[in-house]
């Protein structure tokens, strides 16, 4: 809900601000805030009612106690889901005004405190103080942004009234929040699929996959932040050619970059797995086989990294369906690639199906932006 916002509002904002103003512009940031919230209000209360099936459904091996903790938890993070949201429109907006810094940084506060929190009052608060850690720093980072954009006055607490452009934003925001339920889903279809694996095999592939996705989700987060922006005010100036080249360039150093990660991974994913896991209950027997899976989904980063520039570019565009079509495409394939692989690799491949399926939804991203450039070319 939260990933597909900054994709949707950005290109029809700058729109609207280079053919009108920033009043037009700013009263159109008010209207889609407002349906934000309503939306927000509207899911988050059947997932709350939903959650204790859902819960029992992907945890049925844990002890009746441990579900209801789970259950307590879950239903108590679903806060995050409405500062989530809001973080990401405000980062946007600042994002969209060139003002990158403070929406970087930010989410390093949640880090921060939960730390503290774990340090100064971990014996007390158990798992609790990461939860408040997490609840509390994303409170701290949306007051920041909202009172940022306020100060530089690209928000205004004036009453929102309607604005046209409201329903080219939900037109655009629609198939990218389908496209993200079929992209994160595949993420709980491997826990799934893992969790019927022998023992140890859904942790095995968490911890193979934790080092590697904070590499690439910070590298992503870098890239679609400032790539968006700027492709979006290349699309509304028409420069397409410009588009073209540009887009093509940092999609080749991109995969150069991911690759050079990649190998870094093949031939210290070992040394990386003892240096960050191996301790405690984490043993010399666990090391090996979280290291082979973290080699694996190292293979994915080129791929990753790439995809990211080309899907922002679509979106861009404003041709999210195409988003949709791979993301239904990708949720199918993992499935049929997990059962497959992993009777024979176990949780290794499960990553290896996920390597697989990257390198599917590279392929069918690049095509279609060849295409959408192809067609605008010739309008």
């Amino acid at each position: 809900m939260a990933g597909s916002i900054a994709s949707a509002f950005i290109p029809v904002y700058l729109d609207v601000k280079a053919k009108t103003d920033d009043v037009s512009a700013s009263k159109l940031f008010n209207t889609f805030l407002i349906s934000v919230l309503l939306m927000l209000i509207i899911l988050t209360v059947p997932l709350h009612f939903g959650g204790n099936y859902f819960i029992k459904f992907i945890a049925g091996s844990y002890t009746p106690e441990k579900i209801i903790k789970t259950i307590e938890i879950y239903n108590f993070l679903l806060i995050l889901i409405v500062l989530q949201v809001l973080i990401n429109l405000f980062s946007a907006l600042l994002n969209a005004s060139n003002r990158f810094i403070l929406s970087s940084i930010t989410p390093l506060i949640s880090s921060i405190l939960t730390i503290l929190l774990l340090f100064f009052a971990g014996k007390f608060l158990n798992i609790y103080a990461v939860i408040y850690g997490l609840i509390l720093g994303s409170i701290v980072q949306l007051i920041l942004l909202i009172n940022r954009a306020y100060k530089k006055n690209i928000f205004s607490l004036e009453p929102p009234s309607f604005h046209p452009g409201l329903f080219r934003i939900w037109k655009h925001y629609l198939p990218l929040l389908a496209g993200s339920f079929f992209v994160c889903g595949t993420i709980t279809v491997d826990q799934v699929m893992a969790a019927t694996l022998p023992a140890k095999s859904l942790a095995a592939l968490t911890y193979g996959d934790r080092i590697v996705s904070a590499i690439t989700t910070l590298l992503m987060t870098g890239l679609g932040t400032v790539i968006l922006p700027v492709f979006s005010r290349l699309i509304a100036a028409n420069e397409i050619d410009s588009l073209r080249k540009t887009l093509w360039f940092y999609v080749k150093l991109s995969i150069l970059a991911g690759a050079l990660i990649s190998v870094f991974f093949i031939f210290f994913s070992e040394n990386i797995v003892k240096i960050f896991w191996e301790r405690g209950a984490f043993t010399q027997e666990d090391t090996i086989i979280v290291s082979k899976i973290q080699w694996i989904y190292g293979l994915k980063i080129p791929f990753v990294l790439a995809i990211i520039l080309i899907v922002r570019t679509i979106s861009a565009l404003g041709f999210n369906h195409y988003i949709t079509g791979i993301a239904v495409i990708n949720m199918c394939s993992n499935i049929i690639l997990n059962y497959i692989l992993m009777k024979y690799f176990d949780a290794a491949g499960i990553a290896a199906s996920t390597v697989i399926v990257h390198t599917i939804s590279f392929i069918l991203v690049f095509l279609s932006i060849k295409k959408i450039l192809l067609t605008r070319k010739n309008l």
